[in-house]
């Protein structure tokens, strides 16, 4: 999908933590400024603002932004396709559905979470972050991700930021609502980071963005409805502010601030979500996110105390950032240890792509890279998670797939009778761009090469077929994909040193 790319895509697309994490430090700023200060009544004559009359203008914003930056970047085309009564629509996945409504609680969660008198911008923000951090480390333990030394290191400096800021600030006593504000933003959070693991913590770009383009697509609109409806239907004082809220469309001095509030949110959420769908455990990439945003909240409120003559952030504060200084250090050793040591970071953006093809990816495909990971696994006598970090990446597509579909059981049995890891997989239909990036491209059938020739002719050198004594035709039922995955399983191990052969110009790595 190289066609149309984006200078910010190609950015993004680096997965450096560093740029990601740099990008959300400095967009969280912005944001936390303008809404502590328009809810304060720094920005506008008309007083302080509760959060809920700065929602309306704000989710709207974010919105409009989001969908903007999407369109702009042509990431529609990542969504999955579905024949409807003849159309050709897009479809979003139900787990994308219900991730996309956690994160619009998310979204209205924190902008309120910096409006209530009394609780400083940073003290909600370790209880926000804290709070996502004890997830982060729960779900990895959850879904057994291997979690690095550097990761756990950081996540326990995090957590003693955390508890610092609690008891330097237990004395401010937090209300009912601002308690149920944060339970909202952490159960948010569980329902994304559980979506995200199944669907897009991986090193595929197109499932990442998919995912990506899904959730922002539900997530704004479902959160203007919800407000649109409290606004309309509801009764008291949270409902008369979502409607003054909305009426500060017609007229209302304080609705520039209220929507760049919005503004500044779009452009840190693309940072920010960017840094959770990196295919690094949950342990890493959450305190790298959350002490960003921690650290842009000690400096938002540095310059609210000096530009409104305010009172600076208390000495717990200062302390509880330190630490998170020291935990993205920490997470920063390995990078530098191996810059000072002359080799590329085990981090590098992946170098050697083999792509198996076949007609739907929910079988054929699927079976030959599970069974070729496990192979080059073993002939490299490296641990399973340690592939793509020596710069490979085993992939597969069809061209014919279905995009979203998932693996047939019977070829998930076939390769647990084999004794072959299965993978979380989701069906993708081949494009010319993975032709042109993949090191070599196996296809079952001669037909197939054909047609991966004829996308890509550029490529023909590089596209083979692995059914070299007969075609590889489609399996039906179990035994016969049983059959098909010894098959395969025979192929691969025949030919295993062919694939290791590609690898050889990376420093001698085979």
């Amino acid at each position: 999908m190289s066609k149309g790319r984006s200078a910010v895509e190609n950015l993004l697309r680096g997965d450096s933590m560093f740029i990601l994490g740099l990008g959300y430090f400095l967009t969280y700023i912005p944001y936390s400024f303008l809404a502590k200060a328009t809810t304060s009544g720094l920005l506008s004559d008309g007083g302080p603002l509760s959060g809920f009359a700065v929602l309306p203008a704000a989710s709207i914003a974010t919105c409009l932004c989001l969908y903007l930056f999407v369109t702009l970047n042509g990431w529609w085309r990542y969504l999955g396709r579905r024949t409807v009564l003849g159309m050709d629509l897009p479809m979003i996945r139900w787990q994308a559905v219900l991730s996309g409504i956690g994160t619009a609680v998310v979204i209205g969660a924190t902008t309120l979470g910096y409006s209530f008198p009394g609780v400083t911008i940073v003290f909600m923000m370790v209880l926000f972050r804290g709070g996502v951090l004890l997830i982060a480390r729960v779900t990895d333990a959850a879904t057994k991700r291997r979690v690095r030394w550097e990761s756990f290191a950081a996540f326990v400096l995090v957590l003693g930021s955390l508890l610092l800021a609690l008891n330097g600030q237990s004395r401010l006593g937090l209300t009912p609502v601002a308690i149920g504000v944060v339970a909202a933003y952490l159960i948010g959070y569980i329902s994304r980071f559980q979506v995200i693991h199944h669907l897009s913590k991986t090193e595929d770009w197109d499932a990442r963005i998919r995912y990506f383009v899904e959730e922002q697509a539900v997530a704004t609109p479902v959160f203007i409805i919800i407000c649109a409806a409290w606004a309309l239907a509801g009764h008291g004082q949270f409902a008369g502010d979502l409607r003054a809220g909305f009426a500060m469309f017609s007229n209302g001095a304080a609705l520039l601030p209220a929507f760049l509030v919005g503004v500044a949110y779009a452009t840190l959420y693309v940072f920010g979500t960017m840094i959770y769908l990196h295919p690094r455990e949950y342990t890493f990439c959450v305190p790298v996110n959350r002490a960003s945003s921690i650290l842009s909240g000690v400096v938002a409120s540095f310059a609210i105390a000096l530009l409104f003559h305010r009172p600076a952030p208390a000495g717990q504060d200062l302390v509880s950032a330190s630490l998170l200084v020291l935990a993205l250090v920490v997470l920063s050793v390995p990078t530098m240890v191996a810059a000072l040591r002359g080799r590329p970071a085990t981090t590098t953006p992946l170098q050697h792509l083999f792509l198996f093809v076949c007609n739907g990816n929910t079988a054929r495909s699927p079976i030959a890279q599970a069974i070729c990971t496990s192979a080059m696994v073993d002939r490299l006598n490296i641990p399973h998670d340690m592939l793509h970090q020596r710069g490979v990446r085993v992939a597969s597509a069809g061209l014919a797939a279905r995009t979203g579909r998932p693996m047939k059981p019977e070829a998930i049995a076939a390769l647990e009778r084999l004794g072959v890891a299965t993978h979380d997989h989701i069906a993708q239909p081949v494009t010319a761009e993975m032709i042109r990036e993949a090191r070599a491209v196996y296809c079952m059938t001669a037909e197939q090469r054909e047609a991966l020739v004829a996308m890509e002719p550029s490529a023909a050198a590089k596209i083979h077929t692995l059914g070299v004594n007969g075609e590889l035709d489609e399996p039906v039922g179990h035994e016969a994909t049983h059959g098909f995955a010894e098959r395969m399983h025979s192929i691969i191990s025949g030919r295993i040193d062919e694939f290791i052969a590609h690898l050889q110009p990376v420093g001698g790595m085979a």
